[in-house]
């Protein structure tokens, strides 16, 4: 968000009115209050869920809900803001971004990096930000499978060995290096984070 005036504002979905689809839409009632809401449609068990979260203007938040059929899930930077039970409307019609969403106003700020899926992601997948398999085998490069698209550089292109599955790199050849510009993959001081990965020691 660019700036937080009082207000409802729509983020994204289907619905061009309030009853016609489902919408994410903000709602802040005042400073330091706002709520991100997940609506499901004018449906017998419309979904509606309601998360209440701190958002300070000129920061990036990543976003996302989820809906398995019967409940939807709001997710904030990863973690789990509200859940709640209901419906969802679907249809053939587009999916607004920021303007034209849910008969309410635009949303006042900038979205990045739009994603979606056939399938309900479980919290652990939601939270994960980027997935190296380090399968290529070859060249300097290797893929982010998590979807968000930031590659591994690889320093020595004869790194590449035989891995637990797969290939993997040999450390004491070249080095795996990940950008972290804007702390899209790691988050700032204070934040709570995680790295897994598999490590065998040669010799």
């Amino acid at each position: 968000p660019d700036t937080l005036t009082p207000g409802w504002r729509g983020i994204v979905g289907n619905a061009s009115n309030s009853s016609d689809g489902w919408y994410v839409a903000m709602n802040t009632s005042g400073p330091g209050t706002n709520n991100l809401v997940f609506v499901g449609g004018a449906t017998p068990n419309s979904l509606s869920v309601t998360g209440r979260a701190l958002l300070l203007p000129g920061q990036w938040y990543h976003l996302t809900v989820a809906h398995d059929g019967q409940q939807g899930n709001i997710y904030l930077d990863g973690a789990l803001l509200a859940r709640g039970s209901g419906e969802t409307l679907l249809h053939e019609g587009p999916i607004f971004l920021g303007g034209g969403v849910g008969g309410l106003d635009s949303f006042p700020g900038r979205i990045d990096e739009l994603r979606t899926y056939t399938n309900f992601l479980a919290p652990e997948r939601v939270s994960v930000v980027g997935e190296w398999l380090f399968n290529e085998s070859q060249g300097e490069l290797s893929a982010d499978k998590s979807g968000r698209e930031y590659p591994a550089r690889i320093t020595d292109p004869a790194a590449w060995v035989p891995g637990r599955d797969g290939t993997g790199i040999e450390l004491a050849c070249g080095q795996a290096i990940i950008a972290n510009n804007d702390l899209t993959v790691l988050p700032p001081s204070g934040k709570p984070f995680s790295v897994s990965f598999w490590q065998r020691r040669d010799g």
